[in-house]
């Protein structure tokens, strides 16, 4: 039996990866299976069991200046009265593809303080929220002071409706604007200190993400309250987790729940009406080292069947570029397991100060994603939805024992089992023994050697970590980046 076993040890794989479907995985010590450690600018949605590049991301035309984009856009909403996207800045406010062909340009500038607090359209027109006040525009005429706030709240504004009405966030009061334009400054009070961040519908409830203080990671209280918007003026119930706030909220695609972002490191929660129960987080983000991260309350939307949302830079560090950007949270089957993967890779790459402010669903397979990475530098990209792979990404394994005992094995090379590639789609092999502190190269698998073991390693080891790094994916519409099946460790 022993030596039975000795030859199919050295003839097989030492490790077989054949699934990927749980995505980035918190500890990948554990070696869950079909999980990973990290990745950037990868999909595994697509189809089930194949990891794979997602497409690019591709950064839109503006106008000229003074009329192009200088300022951080919020919020983006698509205006039924004319089709166009508008876009919610610090004072602008942006439109695509009507003021100038195929542009995003500045449509109107607001003179009150604080113009970029939340945007929405409702009962035709599109609102927008000042620090103290509510705008409108009813596609012909801009309203810059429409309805007067009552707490001059110096942050967010977010909307939805409920009840037919327009529920606005201001500070700790719940503002409504009824259908036929009657507004009630205060119409829910919350208890003093409490300001409104995210608001969000869960069966036949308001729901009201909360903060407190004067920065977002000042106080560790995250406090979701519910309102039925009839009876009294008071909130009905709430839950609290000792998080910096709650940052934003979405229905959930594949159940019953609200998806619910809490906190500055990366926590994610599902909300059922009655707790608020923790799903995952953003890995790496180390808060006992001052560094944190947040969602905007505008940049998560349904996509595909599953949720995507902008994680930003909190403090700008090159340890923690990797980690700010675009994320898919999925689920691959009905009462499948829901995975976490950074999904998208923006046009301007990975920056230390990325924000991704807005996400907006802009058709059934298209969104858009407006970013900034520096004092002055803003845009939006757009999905490529001529399927052109993106540039720059990357796939690292979990932290795989080849020894259980203390005597370290043999590790001889890396086998990739792939549909065929193209004379274009190249895939850089990467890998770490025994928790090194650098990536040593493997070697590069193409269309000319593809289904041969890479064999370079040869060094003795307990532990194996990999790296796949896609590179030259081909140009052009058709992704032609490697689609891969299964890898094996020899």
């Amino acid at each position: 039996m022993a030596s039975r076993y000795f030859i199919k040890t050295m003839i097989g794989p030492k490790i077989t990866i054949d699934g990927f479907d749980r995505g980035i995985v918190l500890d990948p010590t554990k070696q869950i299976r079909n999980g990973f450690n990290f990745c950037s600018g990868i999909d595994i949605y697509r189809e089930p069991g194949i990891l794979q590049v997602s497409q690019t991301m591709a950064a839109m035309t503006e106008a000229a200046a003074t009329n192009n984009i200088t300022d951080t856009i919020n919020w983006m909403v698509k205006y039924s009265d004319d089709g166009k996207v508008y876009g919610l800045g610090a004072g602008r406010i942006y439109d695509y593809n009507k003021t100038e062909a195929n542009k995003w340009k500045l449509v109107h500038a607001d003179g009150n303080t604080g113009v970029g607090n939340g945007m929405m359209e409702y009962n035709g027109n599109l609102h927008w929220a000042s620090n103290g006040s509510l705008g409108k525009f009813d596609g012909t005429t801009w309203t810059d002071s429409f309805k007067a706030f009552s707490a001059d709240d110096n942050t967010w504004h977010p909307m939805t409706t409920y009840l037919g009405k327009l529920m606005i966030g201001d500070g700790r009061y719940i503002a409504t604007l009824d259908s036929d334009d009657t507004w009630v400054a205060t119409d829910l009070t919350l208890p003093a200190g409490y300001r409104v961040r995210s608001l969000g519908v869960y069966g036949d409830r308001l729901v009201i993400g909360t903060w407190r203080g004067s920065n977002i990671y000042e106080q560790p209280e995250a406090t979701l309250f519910t309102w039925d918007g009839i009876n009294g003026h008071e909130e009905e119930n709430s839950w609290t987790k000792k998080k910096s706030g709650i940052l934003a909220m979405a229905p959930s695609p594949w159940g019953n729940t609200l998806i619910v972002f809490a906190g500055v490191g990366g926590d994610i929660y599902e909300f059922n009406g009655a707790e608020l129960k923790w799903l995952t987080r953003i890995p790496k983000i180390n808060r006992s080292l001052g560094y944190y991260g947040v969602v905007n309350p505008g940049a998560i939307a349904e996509y595909m069947g599953n949720l995507i949302f902008g994680f930003s830079a909190g403090t700008s560090s090159a340890l923690m570029a990797p980690y700010y950007g675009i994320y898919t949270l999925g689920q691959q089957a009905p009462e499948g397991k829901i995975s976490l993967i950074k999904s998208h890779i923006p046009s301007v790459g990975e920056q230390n100060s990325l924000r991704i402010s807005s996400i907006l669903q802009a058709g059934t397979n298209q969104f858009y994603a407006a970013w900034r990475h520096s004092a002055t530098t803003y845009g939006v990209d757009k999905l490529d939805i001529a399927d052109t792979p993106a540039s720059g990404p990357y796939w690292e394994s979990q932290v795989y024992e080849v020894s259980k005992s203390n005597q370290k094995e043999l590790i001889k090379g890396v086998g990739i089992i792939a549909r065929p590639l193209v004379a274009t789609s190249n895939l850089v092999v990467e890998y770490k023994l025994d928790n090194e502190a650098s990536w040593q190269s493997l070697g590069t698998v193409t269309s000319t050697n593809q289904g041969q073991v890479l064999k370079g390693i040869n060094k003795r080891a307990k532990t194996i970590q990999i790296r796949l790094e896609f590179v030259n994916s081909g140009t052009g519409s058709g992704n032609t980046s490697p689609q891969i099946q299964k890898i094996n460790i020899y």
